[in-house]
C-alpha cells in the first residue's frame, strides 16, 4: 500500500511506514524491517538523507536479527544509493560491494546485475572510465 504513495505523497508513505513499524515491531520483525525501509524511502525522496540512512540502518538491523540476507543486502545497497547521491563515492562503493558479496553468495542474479550497474554508474560519476 505504501508504494501507491511513493511519488504522490511521501508524507503519507512515511505515516504508513510508521504505522507498520508500530504494529509489527514486537510481533513480526520482517514487517518492522519493511516499515523502516518504507520510512527510509520517504525521507530519501524528500532529500532528507541523514534520516533515510538512519531508517535504512534500522531496517538492516531488523533484517539481520532474523537473518534475512536479501533484506540485509537491499538495505545496504539503498544506503549506498544515499551515499552516492550526496557525493560520498568511496562510502557508496563500500556499501555497494558489501551488498554485491551477499547477493553473490545467494545467487540472486537480478540483484547482482543491479549492484554491478550501481558500481558502474558510481565509477562514471567519479570519472573512472
Amino acid at each position: 500500500m505504501a508504494w501507491e504513495f511513493l511519488y504522490v505523497d511521501s508524507d503519507s508513505m512515511r505515516l504508513y511506514g510508521n504505522w507498520v513499524v508500530t504494529e509489527a515491531k514486537d510481533n513480526d520483525i520482517y514487517w518492522a524491517a519493511k516499515g523502516y525501509n518504507t520510512i527510509a524511502v520517504s525521507y530519501y525522496l524528500n532529500g532528507q538523507f541523514k534520516e533515510a540512512l538512519d531508517n535504512y540502518e534500522l531496517a538492516r538491523v531488523f533484517y539481520d536479527s532474523i537473518n534475512d540476507q536479501p533484506g540485509i543486502a537491499a538495505a545496504i545497497s539503498n544506503m549506498g544509493n544515499v551515499y552516492s547521491d550526496v557525493g560520498e563515492y568511496p562510502k557508496a562503493l563500500e556499501f555497494y560491494l558489501k551488498s554485491l558479496r551477499i547477493e553473490q553468495k545467494l545467487g540472486i542474479e537480478d540483484d547482482i546485475a543491479r549492484s554491478y550497474g550501481n558500481i558502474a554508474i558510481l565509477h562514471y560519476e567519479m570519472g573512472n572510465y
